[in-house]
């Protein structure tokens, strides 16, 4: 479990120490403050392997934009190299400005747009711990012929001395934002607890306790599949609910055995019902650290509900907003204080 994080100049966050972490952790805040950025930093920080940052590339639908790395630095300025640390470990973000492309589109009849983009086409993200061990995964741009872009990515470790260390493939965190139910992440998740006889038949109930009527979520020609008891044929997942899909995709994260789920706005798409559910099972949760945000004044309502008898400190909620200087800042309240001020109807969420 990760205790803090310092983060400067990182999209739209130019410093912010967040400290005291515990097991559940809510960002709450106007629109535009910054919440979702802060679950980018924690995703990348807590990273292992480049190809997950691929999927965090992709989150806001960027990969064809010009300026898909510069929208890492905030205001766009190159020179002041993003920084995610803690006590332990740290991230630099680097980007070589001299890097840059000239791409030209095709429009549908493969002529030539006379608009061109240009970009910078190359990026670091530096990882080094506290032994001075270093991880170095770059991704640069292609563009192979007119209107083709294309990805490459390398890895060069730094040892600092050390004869070994372990590289681990496998990663210890999940980002769930809107429509990551359909990335491969989910997939390989329920390849995992389909293939587990106790992890198979958990999932079959949570498919129950959230709809009665849905018998199993199984594969069916690499597509994931769902029964429902009144229908004959089986339905494809991506037809179901908003709802569904994101309650399914944060259970087979927890079922998969992640260390770090992060959730952006978890009350998107879910009824109230399936809400406390949710939350009952988040709390209820060992081993797992969740960072979530959220706008949602009932889910707020109903977690200090949940809390109220609980004994232990598990959840905190970290107020997000940009001060009078227009940078984002952040207050602490406790699980005592969240419950306090739910109960006398002072708002946390401004």
């Amino acid at each position: 479990m990760i205790n803090s994080i310092e983060i400067k100049n990182f999209k739209g966050i130019k410093e912010l120490k967040l400290e005291n972490f515990t097991k559940i952790n809510f960002f709450v805040g106007k629109a535009n403050t910054g919440k979702t950025s802060i679950l980018e930093a924690l995703y990348l920080f807590l990273l292992e392997n480049q190809n997950d940052i691929m999927l965090l590339l992709d989150t806001r639908k960027m990969l064809a934009d010009s300026d898909l790395f510069q929208g890492f630095f905030y205001d766009y300025n190159l020179e002041k190299k993003p920084l995610i640390e803690n006590d332990k470990n740290k991230l630099k973000i680097d980007c070589d400005k001299n890097t840059k492309y000239t791409n030209f589109p095709l429009d549908k009849q493969d002529n030539i747009i006379t608009e061109i983009s240009n970009g910078v086409n190359e990026i670091n993200f530096i990882y080094e711990n506290f032994e001075g061990v270093k991880t170095i995964f770059n991704i640069k741009k292609t563009f192979p012929n007119p209107g083709q872009i294309q990805f490459q990515q390398a890895m060069n470790l730094q040892l600092n001395g050390k004869k070994e260390i372990k590289i681990s493939m496998a990663s210890n965190v999940d980002f769930i934002y809107q429509n990551s139910f359909y990335d491969k992440n989910l997939i390989n998740h329920l390849s995992l607890i389909l293939s587990n006889k106790q992890k198979r038949k958990d999932l079959q109930r949570i498919c129950k306790d959230f709809s009665d009527d849905i018998e199993e979520l199984s594969f069916i020609n690499g597509k994931i599949v769902i029964q429902k008891s009144n229908l004959n044929h089986s339905i494809n997942f991506k037809l179901l609910g908003e709802g569904f899909k994101k309650y399914i995709n944060i259970q087979a994260s927890i079922l998969a055995g992640k260390k770090y789920i992060l959730i952006d706005e978890l009350e998107n798409g879910l009824h109230y019902e399936s809400i406390e559910k949710l939350l009952k099972d988040i709390l209820n949760t060992d081993d797992v650290q969740f960072f979530i945000t959220t706008h949602n004044l009932e889910l707020l309502k109903k977690l200090s509900e949940i809390l109220y008898s609980e004994k232990n400190e598990k959840v905190s909620v970290f107020n997000v907003y940009e001060n009078k200087n227009n940078k984002i800042k952040s207050v602490k309240l406790t699980q005592e204080e969240l419950i306090n001020n739910i109960e006398n109807n002072n708002e946390i969420r401004d």
